[in-house]
């Protein structure tokens, strides 16, 4: 009988420290479940800079040799906010965002402009460009 009880005891001894494991177990994955999470909503938060998103068909289309370090800007019907000017800025696709905007203003294509800040005289900075046919 006392082998038996100890056996019992024993057995709800181990039932419950693998309880306790589970349990820690649950927890860790719960905290790197929230740490995951959080750091997907920061890189989304980051993701998420392009702030400025506007589409329109582009009206005019500016160069301005003056001004260093800037390439193309825009203007488009409607509008664009701020001051109306959309402007590239040299970076490593400057030759083909050009083309494409050259194209689209030729072709009366309508194009989405994605950006996150202005640059100097407060034009926009493009960041993304898209053109599709109407």
């Amino acid at each position: 009988m006392n082998y038996l009880a100890t056996l019992i005891v024993r057995g709800e001894q181990e039932e419950i420290g693998i309880i306790l494991e589970l349990k820690r177990g649950i927890m860790m994955n719960r905290r790197l479940a929230i740490l995951f999470l959080a750091s997907v909503l920061l890189f989304l938060k980051a993701n998420t800079a392009l702030a400025f998103g506007f589409t329109g068909t582009i009206e005019r289309i500016h160069y301005n040799s003056r001004v260093p370090g800037r390439n193309v800007c825009v203007r488009t019907t409607p509008t664009a906010p701020g001051t109306g000017w959309l402007c590239l800025y040299e970076q490593h696709l400057t030759k083909e965002i050009n083309d494409l905007l050259r194209e689209a203003y030729e072709n009366g294509r309508t194009c989405s402009f994605f950006w996150d800040n202005t640059g100097a005289g407060g034009h926009a900075s493009l960041d993304i460009v898209e053109c599709y046919n109407p």
